[in-house]
């Protein structure tokens, strides 16, 4: 068996060895200039640019795959000691130009024609840096990860762009300083590079190193940059110091309180060498975020939240490539939160003067970066004060402190080796250390992502680890492989894992299954050129899914699935799709706590979603679906739509609204402790979700941005079950409940003032206004969803107004004292 075994790996390790080598790149030579010679001023008028080396002929990838683009561009490049100058002429009439005012990093989707500049410093297929200028002057970047296009936009560097417009063509110059980059420090350079360019108003993109959109790996399909020689990697310190002031208004103990907020700190960012940086922040205060988009949770699961602190959004691409990293989870609420609500809730004997909501943090670290041998290492650090909370006893007239959650101790660690090709492997671990007796936990991950020279074909063998200590000590695995075909028409990917029943990494990370093991086949068929009048592209797709408990082994769930995607040529975009588990899915996870299994039922689901073309002023997106069990009264309706108009390349406004439907909606209802056993229960739940938002956009650097968002959940119990051994509960009705009914609210409202006064410098001025909590109506539960938000809007709210400085100063740019000659 273990012969077997390698002979298996062996036979994949020389086909990912002597593969035959991919395409042929374009190389682009550049020389230097003095840096009296030029102004970044968007007309490319110097000396240098008539003799510095083109590169033109951009292919397309859409709209006619393959072909040369519709305009000439040209672009070239040069450097100095300090910067790399990027200047593009590109030929058009100026009829067909787009130049939609957004708000900066917010390029994605608007009417603006684009250029931009990708660099893969390393040349290692995986890691890279994107800048980005629109003809309206707006500024995009992005660091790559992972050999994707997109990027991750939180990331900021500071640089300078201009642009001009004339009759026939508009021009972009752009001065990137060698400090915004990380690279090796090396006599001579080379460097992955490519240009792209849109023209919004025929939807053509196209690149000078041409890109196969069949392929996957973005930067593995870049040209080559030559000729930076002799480039000393400056001193990179940059401070971010900040001021922020505002007030606070919010119900504590039954009482409206208010709080004048004072706060000051400072972000660091520190070049430690030519490859490594650190990121620091001091006193960090991330109240200026917009509110996350809470629901009524009924699964046995947290909400996962997107991250809106841009210290946890900055440039952890690296950070997150194990998928045991959960950044939320920093400066959470503290475990002893709902604790206290609980026990002091009785306003008639106590008074809760004092309970944060989220913990603060004393400081946070990162230090990331990439060595010549192409080793990136990553270390995440952040200390969590000790959280405490303050409840006075009416009854004996004593204040007391409850502790609601330790000084904490955040660490992430990660090496990741970038091998040839697209190859990489990756260690990763985390851990959590507590003050005192509180759980402390640990997670590490070792993953092997292996890909043939030609690129066609990817193996990925995954390990994790993990440790909770407790009470108790307990240790927990998972494994994973995954062998993929990644280019050409037809792909597929075939995967396999196993986790262990200890296996528990929601201390750092969010974890959605437990003691579970599945294998999976997704298989994707991508045609570019379709022969249709009608059609730009199309992509058909089927996967199918069995999952298993893996400990003791029981069947749960198989899950079928296909989807067809089409855009058409006037760039309407329509997607069908169904999914089903056709055979009774057993729930591990519902009744997980109490030990329980629950059978639900099996269904058959189709949606049907689409949009309109983005580059009109109205905009229309869609998304229908209808699910059915076996069983009557059990449809499952979800509708939501979108429409957003554009009033002026300034102004444009966000109508969004979502209706859910889930009838005979089976789950946890309440635990009964006569019986001693969880209850669940069949309810028909209803769901609305309503939001509008506008988006003023004075300038490239001045904006106004708004929105309203308003949630509602019904609640209907009809029949309350227990449950047998093996999970079925329909033979076991117990009495009927009304109380368990609900009517459930959230609201916020974000308005955010944003004025980039200088590159790196920022003052935002914000208002936020919330429900202390969930508004429960459960006095009306007949209200419809119109009604419900005017009596939210009259309901009272806590509110924070704030303003906040933050200056950037960079040490190169500072004065020096002039020197002494003796």
């Amino acid at each position: 068996m273990k012969q077997g075994i390698f002979t298996f790996l062996g036979a994949w390790f020389f086909l990912f060895s002597f593969a035959s080598m991919g395409q042929t790149r374009k190389e682009y030579m550049i020389r230097p200039v003095n840096e009296r010679e030029y102004h970044i001023d968007g007309y490319m008028n110097e000396a240098f640019w008539n003799t510095a080396e083109k590169a033109d002929q951009f292919i397309q990838t859409l709209p006619s795959l393959g072909q040369a683009s519709s305009y000439a561009t040209d672009v070239r490049l040069a450097y100095t000691d300090h910067s790399i100058l990027v200047g593009a002429r590109m030929q058009q009439p100026k009829a067909i130009l787009s130049k939609q005012i957004t708000a900066r990093d917010e390029l994605s989707n608007s009417n603006s024609d684009i250029f931009t500049v990708y660099f893969d410093t390393y040349d290692d297929h995986q890691n890279g840096f994107v800048f980005r200028v629109s003809s309206a002057g707006v500024q995009q970047d992005a660091r790559m990860s992972d050999g994707a296009e997109s990027g991750d936009p939180s990331w900021d560097a500071v640089w300078n762009s201009k642009v001009s417009i004339s009759e026939n063509e508009w021009v972009a110059e752009m001065e990137i300083p060698f400090s915004a980059l990380r690279f090796a420090h090396q006599p001579e350079l080379s460097w992955g590079v490519n240009f792209f360019r849109l023209i919004r108003k025929l939807n053509e993109n196209s690149y000078w190193n041409p890109i196969d959109i069949q392929k996957q790996g973005f930067l593995a399909q870049t040209g080559i940059l030559k000729g930076l020689k002799n480039i000393e990697p400056p001193v990179r310190l940059f401070l971010f110091p900040y001021l922020s002031t505002g007030l606070l208004q919010q119900q504590e103990g039954g009482l409206n309180k208010q709080r004048w907020m004072k706060s000051g700190g400072l972000d660091v960012k520190y070049g430690l060498n030519e490859s490594f940086t650190l990121d620091l922040t001091l006193i960090p205060d991330f109240s200026q975020v917009i509110s996350d988009n809470l629901v009524r949770n009924l699964s046995p699961f947290e909400q996962l939240l997107n991250e809106n602190r841009p210290f946890f959004t900055e440039g952890t691409e690296m950070f997150n490539k194990a998928d045991v990293f959960y950044s939320r989870r920093v400066g959470e609420r503290p475990n002893g939160y709902y604790d206290v609500q609980y026990n002091y809730g009785d306003t008639s004997r106590y008074r809760i003067d004092k309970n944060p909501n989220v913990s603060t943090l004393y400081n946070g670290l990162k230090i990331s970066g990439r060595n010549k041998h192409k080793l990136g290492i990553g270390l995440f650090n952040a200390i969590g004060a000790p959280m405490n909370a303050k409840v006075y006893d009416k009854s004996t007239d004593e204040n007391f402190t409850i502790p609601t959650e330790p000084l904490t101790n955040y660490n992430v660690l990660v090496l990741d080796q970038a091998l040839k090709g697209q190859s990489y492997i990756n260690f990763t671990n985390t851990n959590r250390y507590r003050q005192g007796n509180a759980t402390d936990a640990n997670v590490s991950s070792l993953i092997f992502n292996l890909f043939n020279k030609k690129e066609t074909h990817s193996l990925t063998l995954i390990s994790k680890l993990s440790t909770i200590h407790a009470a108790d000590y307990k240790l927990g695995t998972a494994l994973g492989v995954v062998f993929s075909k990644i280019s050409g028409k037809l792909t597929y990917t075939a995967y396999a894992d196993r986790q262990s029943p200890n296996f528990d990494k929601t201390d750092m990370g969010i974890q959605f299954d437990f003691n579970k093991s599945s294998q999976s086949i997704n298989i994707n068929y991508f045609e570019t050129q379709p022969k249709s009048r009608l059609l730009q592209f199309y992509k058909l797709g089927t996967s199918h899914v069995v999952t298993e408990n893996s400990v003791p082994f029981a069947f749960r769930a198989y899950e079928g699935s296909a989807f067809c995607f089409l855009l058409f040529k006037s760039f309407w975009d329509l997607t069908y799709s169904i999914n089903s588990k056709p055979i009774t899915p057993t729930d591990y996870y519902q009744l997980r706590g109490f030990g329980k299994l629950l059978k639900t039922y099996p269904y058959v689901y189709q949606s049907i979603d689409g949009s309109s073309d983005s580059r009109k002023k109205l905009f229309w997106g869609f998304a229908l679906g209808f699910g059915i069990a076996n069983s009557s009264h059990t449809e499952y309706v979800n509708v939501n739509q979108i429409i957003r108009y554009r009033f002026s390349p300034k102004l444009e406004m966000t109508l969004e609204g979502g209706y859910v439907a889930d009838n005979n909606n089976i789950g946890f209802a309440y635990f009964d402790n006569v019986l001693n056993e969880p209850i669940v229960g069949n309810r028909d739940v209803k769901e609305y979700t309503g939001e509008l938002s506008f988006k003023l956009n004075l300038s490239p650097t001045m904006n106004f941005t708004g929105r309203f968002r308003h949630y509602n959940s019904y609640i209907r119990y009809n029949t309350f079950h227990r449950t047998e051994s093996n999970g079925e509960w329909r033979n076991n009705r117990l009495a009927f409940r009304r109380d368990l009914n609900e009517n459930y609210n959230l609201q916020n409202v974000d308005l955010f003032y944003n004025w980039i006064f200088k590159p790196g410098s920022r003052i935002v001025v914000s208002y936020k206004q919330w429900l202390n909590d969930a508004y429960i109506l459960n006095d009306r539960t007949e209200t419809n969803y119109i009604k419900n938000v005017s009596t939210i809007i009259r309901s009272p709210h806590a509110y924070e107004f704030s303003i906040r400085f933050i200056y950037f100063l960079d040490h190169s740019q500072l004065p020096r004292p002039p020197k002494r000659y003796m």
